[in-house]
């Protein structure tokens, strides 16, 4: 494993948090759970993932 792709949990903790305050604050603006989680998919990641990860922020 490429040791600059790891994260160590610590980084793993911050980088949820920072995606937990966007997705909160994009619901707040109105963005609609659906286009939140596209632009999270966008990238790569699983689909089902992200919209729970959404469904948990709200």
């Amino acid at each position: 494993m490429d040791t600059e792709d790891a994260l160590t949990s610590l980084e793993r903790e911050q980088v949820l948090i920072g995606w937990s305050e966007s997705v909160k604050s994009q619901l707040a603006e109105g963005i609609h759970k659906d286009d939140i989680v596209k632009q999270i998919t966008d990238p790569g990641l699983e689909h089902d993932a992200a919209a729970e990860f959404v469904e948990k922020c709200d």
